[in-house]
């Protein structure tokens, strides 16, 4: 069994630097506990100013909290008035209610509205003219998120719905990925006329960028039918989404531009994992009735590293790599790391429950302070190993922490 004893470390120069990489593309969804949503059935019904950013707090079942900030730019002056139709009737815009339901499960669902009257039909969607742009920043970067969009579609001679939306975050711009209860090509509903649908990727009278996240409409879509939804999600953690809304392309549609209006059902998103590391070294008895030290040539320490996600997500499967540049006082021990004990190899990994696991082709070692990792050791101490990396596998759960020690000893 290890034989580790506490106490402070003596000199700090036996520590060494140990630092925390991760590769995180946040494919893992978070539990229904951390899922933050934008619901807009909890906001109250009404007009949202097109030209002051507005606050929204968001808690999830877990306690944390999130603040999403609504916005508008691009061309503001041309958000009008829409008749919804029904009880809703005719509301200024943006506004917050029952409006477009777009085949939700409930009639009574609120959603975010926004209604333009552009002045030209557009042949550039990343113009800030005639081009109305719905902006959603995090306060944080955060993953997976979802939402539908309502009502994408198409009247001859008036308007073509043309979206584009994109996020942004600490990798760059992304685009999302989208889906249309039709498919993307309307292969379901090909014809212009009833019943309309998004369309995403080309089409023969009117050809979005899939590649750039574009969505156009090519037919009528009532308010109570989902022909002209669209799903979107994000891969990527991202702290800003961005919906770019205009009517064209002006290459599709002819006639006098006219009234046109969407709407955006809520905003679910998750927390990014938030991971720290700790090294700490303590001295190894490697047999009774030695004394415990650091200070004394010959001497065996045990460093623990211990990472620790307290994010309410969890992290990407295999993302994780320690890479640790060993102090120059110390000689790696290439053995059993327990000597007698139960443990087999040079290191010994508790999981917790963080669902990780950590075999022995998952540790690489250095000779040139990490530089590369493609040394391989010597059996027993090792002067020539400078730089050890460790490579768990598997999907770090959220709220969960592991520990990794391993053994060397004072030259």
């Amino acid at each position: 069994m290890l034989m580790a004893r506490s106490g402070k470390l003596e000199c700090a120069a036996l520590c060494g630097i140990c630092a925390l990489a991760v590769s995180n593309q946040a494919i893992a969804a978070c539990d229904a506990q951390n899922t933050f949503k934008l619901d807009w059935d909890t906001k109250a019904t009404g007009v949202v100013s097109k030209t002051i950013p507005v606050n929204y707090s968001v808690t999830n079942a877990a306690g944390a909290s999130a603040t999403v900030t609504l916005s508008f730019s691009g061309d503001t002056a041309n958000i009008t008035t829409i008749n919804f139709g029904g009880s809703t009737g005719t509301v200024s815009t943006p506004y917050i209610g029952v409006a477009n339901f777009g085949g939700l499960a409930s009639s009574t669902e609120k959603t975010l509205s926004v209604g333009t009257k552009f002045d030209t039909f557009q042949s550039n969607i990343n113009s800030n003219i005639d081009v109305l742009v719905t902006n959603f920043a995090f306060s944080t970067p955060v993953r997976d998120i979802q939402f539908t969009v309502l009502d994408i579609d198409y009247a001859a001679n008036a308007f073509r719905d043309w979206l584009k939306i994109s996020g942004t975050g600490p990798g760059g711009a992304f685009i999302p990925t989208i889906s249309s209860p039709y498919g993307l090509n309307n292969v379901s509903n090909p014809g212009q006329t009833l019943p309309g649908v998004a369309v995403i990727g080309p089409y023969s009278l009117a050809a979005p960028n899939a590649a750039n996240g574009e969505v156009v409409g090519n037919g009528n879509s009532n308010s109570n039918q989902n022909y002209g939804n669209i799903s979107v999600s994000f891969a990527q953690p991202v702290t800003s989404v961005q919906l770019r809304y205009a009517n064209g392309p002006a290459a599709y549609i002819s006639g006098t531009p006219n009234k046109q209006a969407i709407s955006i059902h809520d905003i679910s998103f998750c927390p990014m994992p938030s991971l720290a590391l700790a090294k700490t070294a303590a001295p190894f008895v490697t047999a009774a009735g030695d004394p415990a030290r650091f200070n004394a040539p010959g001497s065996d320490i045990l460093y623990t590293l211990t990472v620790s996600n307290t994010g309410g997500s969890t992290v990407d499967a295999s993302t994780i790599v320690l890479n640790d540049v060993l102090p120059g006082k110390v000689s790696f021990y290439n053995g059993d790391i327990d000597g007698a004990g139960p443990l087999t190899s040079n290191f010994e990994f508790v999981a917790g429950s963080s669902g990780l696991t950590l075999a022995t082709g998952n540790l690489s070692y250095s000779n040139n302070g990490g530089s590369s990792y493609g040394y391989s050791p010597i059996s027993g101490y090792d002067t020539a190993v400078n730089a050890v990396r460790l490579a768990p596998q598997g999907t770090m759960a959220a709220n969960s922490s592991f520990t990794v020690r391993f053994r060397a000893q004072i030259k």
